[in-house]
């Protein structure tokens, strides 16, 4: 669900110097750093570019095992932007290759200079194309949200969006498709704060309201995110035509917080929902039945489940529950 390389991508450049981090944790500047001065790990002179020994100690030394056991589908997390570990993403990860008959890879575009950055992320930062993966009982569609800002909507990255959505509907409605879930790193509807009202991903959220359609295709019946170092659902009433979106965000950093299970009703993006969220490390298990049916469990370090979650709710039951 991205973010795989912490130890290269720690925020700082050098002294009070921060990459561009697509305003998460205000670096980017209010603009998202389309109006703001854009500071790259990567350009050219800076003293903390990505790199190999990064991305082995992070990423490919921790996995040894789960790599070779199954085929894996990466989301593009806000620690792979251009400006942090992005280089290294587009490398090992983005999808296509410099293969014979295959897709072209995108790779980042160039990084200015470090000392004269450019006064704007506008030509420095790159949205990956989404992309579907059909597998045969369902299908998988793969959305870069990497560079949506959290709590912001009143830029040129919206739009960006707004069309990766709306080719969404457009290609559904074509193929009338079998069931799909999306992949997002930043969650479409997280609640960050229920205390404060505060609420991921405003960008998101907008750009998918400003479709012709207004809301996902039908036939998406699950969406999957990371961004949040917690665990996390939300699940809409039948009537809201949305689907539920589970964070799995347990699963490998430090956690935001070691709070017990606890479930609360909110208003989330103007539609009520019922969310629970607890912050223990664990991973989500899923195990497909027929028709895009499906059931899952939450096991934590030792193997052992703490929540289950089902395709198959009520009005008034979450998509994940305590045991």
């Amino acid at each position: 669900m991205g973010d795989f390389n912490y130890r290269g991508t720690g925020g700082a450049i050098s002294g009070d110097t921060y990459a561009y981090d697509a305003g998460d944790g205000g670096y980017g500047g209010t603009s998202c750093g389309l109006n703001d001065t854009y500071y790259s790990q990567n350009a050219l002179n800076s003293p903390r570019p990505d790199t190999w020994s990064n991305w082995q100690a992070d990423f490919f030394a921790a996995t040894t095992d789960l790599s070779a056991t199954a085929p894996w589908i990466f989301a593009r997390g806000n620690h792979e932007l251009c400006s942090r570990a992005g280089i290294g993403w587009f490398y090992f990860f983005g999808p296509g290759a410099n293969l014979p008959d295959a897709i072209d890879q995108q790779q980042c575009p160039s990084q200015g200079d470090y000392n004269q950055p450019p006064q704007s992320a506008s030509a420095h930062i790159i949205v990956q194309n989404s992309y579907t993966i059909n597998l045969k009982p369902l299908s998988v569609w793969v959305m870069d949200s990497a560079n949506a800002c959290d709590a912001s909507a009143d830029n040129g990255l919206t739009k960006v969006y707004q069309q990766q959505y709306q080719r969404l509907n457009v290609r559904s409605e074509l193929l009338k498709a079998k069931p799909m879930w999306i992949m997002s790193h930043r969650p479409i509807w997280g609640v960050e704060d229920p205390t404060t009202k505060d609420t991921l991903n405003v960008m998101l959220q907008t750009a998918l309201k400003s479709t012709r359609q207004g809301k996902l295709p039908a036939h998406v019946t699950l969406s999957l995110a990371g961004h949040m170092h917690i665990y996390q659902s939300s699940t809409f009433a039948a009537s809201t035509a949305r689907p539920p979106q589970i964070v799995v965000g347990n699963s490998g950093v430090s956690l935001s917080d070691t709070n017990a299970f606890s479930e609360f009703d909110y208003a989330l993006d103007s539609q009520n929902a019922i969310v629970n969220e607890q912050g223990k490390f664990g991973f989500l298990s899923i195990k497909l039945g027929k028709d895009g049916a499906w059931q899952g469990e939450f096991l934590d370090e030792s193997g052992a489940a703490f929540l289950t979650c089902s395709s198959e709710t009520t009005d008034k039951q979450a998509v994940c529950r305590t045991k």
